[in-house]
């Protein structure tokens, strides 16, 4: 390392370049380049040492280590991408031709970010040696960028990031201002590029930045920091509304038609945003929160911009720490099938029950369903879980809940993750052949957004009425509310949602519209259940409108199966 002035940020010795076999530079934006910090980092750029370099840089000026040629046209191409005015505004890429110790020259590629300091703007590069001779590049894109691997690049990014916004923090102390870190991500860049091919995408992006660049003040700034994302923060804010403003602007801005030749393109954004001081007063923490709040976009799949809140941040650490714990929890098979009974209302016979997955964790406890499935579901775990589960529910209808009437039935919910795989039929047939379940035993219960417009899953649950298993239409009236699906696909039962139920003795609509149900699903030879039963005047309704069963905590919570098979011998047929 070799200080030629001190006092100058970013310290490249605390820098992530620090381990790479790399050259590094930082010195001031002016023609000649006047170099503050030189460091050579593990293994050098081949063909070069660092004693060379310091020989030849008496005066601390990068250019005199450039061929005579290319020294005006690397600045030219340097002023051009980074204006005085735009610090920080993009990453940019140069080639140019270094001698070597052997007297040949070499071409090299440096790629870097600006950052402001008082004032000055400086530069911060990493240079690398290239095979061939090189056509001049000034872009900010990722495939521009073949010898940067996506990993480097991304650090590289994100540590000048962390020092430009280090002296912004600094800064807006004191003017006693708030900063605003915006990630702004485009979730249709993977579509766009799929279907005009990733010359358009580039172009798109190109645009996209233009656009900001010319949209935001000057004591703003903005980076592409990878391929579809760009941190965008905003300075000298006086309250939290006016970054709203702002961010509502560049919404506007993006979402405007892009002109890619012939072709007119729409680009859709995703916004999070963090602000200092209010959320963290490190910039690194900074930076965290905002892709925190717009992880939170992403998943809530919405328009508008999200702000870093704590809540969302304790609420994805959970998420995380549920989806490492996932996989030994299959392993050691931490989960329990608890079931909750179906009656018949006209027998009061039990025709079946539901089964309801528990996940017993050995620390923290029962874990709520509501809160492990969607994480499941997301990982892809959901289909070993299922897996798992179906075994369990098989092998206690074989040896604990053989003695219950040929009509007994267990209801299994499926996923679409679990429907999708290319497993699930042979499994679902090879599982009930080995414990020898009767198909008619099981009954599959779906949720309408399962298969709405998705071919492949109704083709899949028509081969399992033809297995002879039963198929279940969960929390009807909720969903999409289709009714084609009804005759499309042919479904034993329809259950109504407990939402309904809850209300039938107290909103006379939601009672018209549950006897309403109950009368279409007769008049096309299906069965109702309505679960959600918690008291006995909504029994009785129920009766009189002629519903054929039902399910609640009236007759019994979910239970454990030695608890189930228990309740079964005590129930008399009591309603």
């Amino acid at each position: 390392m070799m200080d030629l002035q001190s006092g100058v940020q970013p310290d490249i010795k605390t820098s992530h370049w620090q381990n790479l076999p790399s050259l590094l530079l930082c010195y001031r934006f002016e023609p000649r380049r006047r170099l503050e910090q030189l460091a050579g980092a593990g293994l050098e750029v081949p063909g070069f040492s660092m004693k060379e370099l310091r020989a030849k840089l008496p005066n601390g000026y990068w250019t005199d280590c450039i061929c005579e040629k290319d020294r005006d046209l690397t600045w030219k191409e340097l002023e051009r991408g980074l204006p005085p005015h735009r610090p920080l505004a993009q990453i940019f890429s140069l080639e140019y031709r270094l001698q070597s110790l052997q007297g040949a020259w070499v071409w090299v590629r440096e790629t870097g970010v600006a950052y402001a300091d008082n004032g000055q703007i400086y530069i911060q590069s990493y240079i690398e040696k290239i095979e061939k001779q090189g056509v001049w590049l000034m872009q900010h894109d990722t495939l521009t960028l073949p010898l940067m691997s996506y990993a480097d690049r991304g650090a590289f990014l994100y540590d000048a990031l962390k020092t430009q916004l280090k002296q912004a923090m600094k800064l807006a102390k004191t003017r006693n201002t708030l900063l605003a870190i915006i990630f702004l991500r485009i979730k249709n860049y993977d579509l766009i590029c799929n279907l005009s091919g990733y010359v358009q995408g580039e172009q798109i992006l190109r645009q996209i930045d233009e656009r900001l660049l010319d949209n935001i003040r000057r004591s703003d700034w903005v980076l592409q920091i990878s391929e579809n994302k760009f941190c965008i923060v905003l300075q000298d804010i006086e309250v939290e509304d006016d970054s709203v403003r702002v961010i509502h602007q560049i919404e506007n801005i993006v979402a405007e038609p892009i002109h890619v030749g012939s072709e007119v393109l729409m680009a859709k954004t995703q916004v999070g945003v963090s602000f200092f001081p209010k959320d963290s007063e490190d910039e690194e923490d900074l930076l965290n929160k905002a892709n925190i709040a717009l992880h939170h976009n992403t998943r809530s799949d919405q328009l508008s911009f999200h702000r870093y809140e704590q809540k969302v941040y304790e609420r994805l650490t959970r998420e995380n720490q549920i989806e490492k714990d996932l996989p030994e929890a299959i392993s050691h098979q931490q989960f329990q099938v608890y079931y909750q009974p179906v009656i018949e209302l006209s027998t009061g016979r039990v025709v079946g029950a539901e089964a309801l997955l528990r996940w017993l964790h050995p620390e923290q406890g029962f874990i709520p369903p509501a809160e492990f499935i969607p994480v499941a579901e997301r990982s892809g775990h959901i289909v070993a879980i299922g897996a798992l589960v179906f075994e369990m529910i098989c092998q206690h209808l074989r040896d604990e809940f053989s003695e219950c009437e040929d009509d007994f039935r267990i209801a299994v919910n499926v996923s679409t993750h679990q429907l999708n795989d290319r497993n699930f039929l042979p499994f679902l047939q090879e599982t009930l052949k080995y414990y020898q379940i009767p198909t008619s035993r099981i009954c599959i219960e779906l949720t309408e957004s399962l298969f709405v417009d998705n071919a492949q899953a109704k083709a899949k649950l028509t081969a399992i009425k033809k297995m002879g298993c039963q198929l279940s239409l969960d929390d009807f009236g909720t969903g999409y509310s289709n009714l084609g699906y009804l005759s499309q696909l042919d479904f034993d039962h329809i259950k109504i949602d407990q939402s309904f139920i809850r209300k039938i003795t107290s909103a006379s609509i939601d009672a018209l519209l549950v006897e309403s149900i109950i009368t279409m699903a007769h008049h096309l030879n299906l069965k109702i259940i309505a679960e959600g039963v918690e008291m006995k005047e909504q029994l009785e309704l129920l009766k009189e409108y002629h519903c054929d069963q039902i399910q609640g905590y009236y007759f019994s919570k979910p239970l454990p199966q030695e608890e189930f098979k228990a309740w079964l011998k005590q129930w008399a047929g009591r309603l």
